[in-house]
């Protein structure tokens, strides 16, 4: 009767572990059908420069919303349109740089299963009102149209992304989404214009979204 019991206990955690697999694998339900996402997001931006003039990224604040729309199976589309600020400080100059941008990014959402999404893709960002410089020890501020300061008002690059997904509701999750952007575009229109004589600037972006995706 013991050994029945033992085995009896071994096929049903056997059994178990079958359903969770086949549970984890199976179309998650956010993949089968369109969701709509509200956002906010923090943003720490460490651009890449040539030469380098020892930037060091600040928290910056901004949101949006993107959409998923189902592909095939397990597989989404997402385009969004995100307010995304850039704030660099600069120690050595005494100098915190502030640049303020709309993104439109474009990925490929992989659903490993109902909790969990890698995503990988692109963007396009152009930047709005004017580039900010704030003296860290007065806080005197002096804006410059981004050509003034020979620079570019556009960007474009590649996006990773992986998302976490926690129900609240029947038809809403809690997402908390971590991004990198890394910029294809060397952001320097003319280099006697730029701040520090740059030659070169590419976008280095580190994003954490955090907000609810609504099931359609």
């Amino acid at each position: 009767m013991a050994n029945l019991f033992g085995r009896f206990g071994r096929v049903s955690f056997s059994l178990g572990v079958l359903t969770a697999i086949f549970a984890s694998t199976s179309t998650p339900a956010f993949a089968a059908s369109p969701a709509l996402s509200l956002v906010g997001l923090s943003n720490w931006s460490s651009p890449s420069d040539s030469p380098d003039l020892g930037g060091t990224s600040k928290a910056a604040y901004g949101g949006g919303a993107y959409l998923d729309l189902p592909l095939v199976r397990r597989v989404s589309l997402q385009i969004g349109a995100l307010y995304v600020p850039h704030k660099t400080d600069f120690v050595s100059a005494s100098q915190t740089v502030t640049a303020n941008s709309v993104q439109v990014p474009a990925l490929l959402n992989f659903h490993f299963n109902r909790f969990l999404t890698f995503g990988f893709g692109g963007y396009y960002a152009r930047y709005i009102g004017q580039f900010r410089e704030t003296n860290d020890s007065t806080g005197i501020q002096s804006n410059s149209n981004y050509s003034d300061v020979g620079l570019m008002d556009s960007d474009y690059g590649v996006v990773g992304s992986v998302a976490m997904h926690v129900p609240v509701a029947h038809t809403v999750d809690f997402t908390v989404d971590g991004r990198y952007n890394y910029g294809l575009k060397n952001l320097v229109s003319d280099p006697s214009l730029t701040p520090g004589g740059l030659s070169s600037e590419k976008t280095r972006d580190i994003q954490v979204l955090a907000g609810f995706t609504f099931h359609i």
